[in-house]
């Protein structure tokens, strides 16, 4: 996983040309009527990382994700490694099932996981964080892109809202490296009523803790 999760998008009308600043505020206030409100939300990814320093290889993996107020989040990688990676927003657990072993470390001794994640309930405010932008249409969807203010690294995501579904369908993001990502989301679901403890990781008989002040997510 990069370092970005899910987030925000919107139905906007978009002409070609130049988009006014009036036009990404609608977009951005839609993102958040839509996705702010939940106070949980899940879905089924597949994903394809193509990496430039290695010639432009692709990287694919597939797996579902679950985040719910306030910073939590659960992924399930179940190709190509069967991975999960665990957060109640304190404490952010990696396990890797088949070679049974998870390392835990504090979120802010990693990333700070709370910007993106906040993105869905709506608790940031995205012009302050990010410097928006609306680009035109493609494929009959609205995108936004959204670049950080500060490091966070990625250079940029692009949401794409689908018009005819009402919901971000595609995250697409670019890391530090030149590395692109595009994220495709279906059966997407909100307001499941998930448990704290889906957020929280529980020890596993036969599985290796590993204290880890910095991990690698990808």
């Amino acid at each position: 996983m990069r370092r970005w999760l899910i987030p925000l998008l919107v139905l906007a009308f978009v002409t070609p040309g130049l988009v006014g600043a009036g036009d990404t505020e609608n977009v951005i206030a839609k993102i958040r009527a839509r996705y702010g409100k939940a106070k949980d939300f899940t879905a089924d990814f597949d994903q394809v990382t193509t990496l430039v320093q290695l010639g432009g290889q692709k990287k694919t993996a597939t797996g579902t994700l679950a985040i719910a107020r306030p910073n939590k989040m659960h992924w399930v990688y179940k190709t190509p490694t069967r991975k999960e990676i665990i957060s109640d927003g304190a404490t952010l657990a990696v396990y890797y099932v088949d070679e049974k072993k998870v390392y835990l470390s504090s979120t802010q001794a990693t990333y700070d996981i709370s910007t993106p994640v906040r993105l869905l309930s709506g608790e940031v405010n995205v012009s302050e964080v990010f410097t928006p932008e609306l680009l035109p249409d493609a494929d009959g969807r609205a995108r936004l892109k959204l670049t950080p203010k500060k490091p966070a690294g990625y250079k940029f995501m692009i949401l794409h809202w689908s018009r005819e579904k009402q919901l971000i369908d595609i995250l697409e993001t670019e890391d530090d490296y030149g590395n692109r990502t595009v994220m495709n989301l279906s059966n997407q679901k909100f307001n499941v009523g998930l448990p704290d403890s889906y957020f929280s990781y529980t020890p596993i008989p036969g599985v290796q803790i590993i204290e880890a002040p910095m991990m690698d997510l990808h």
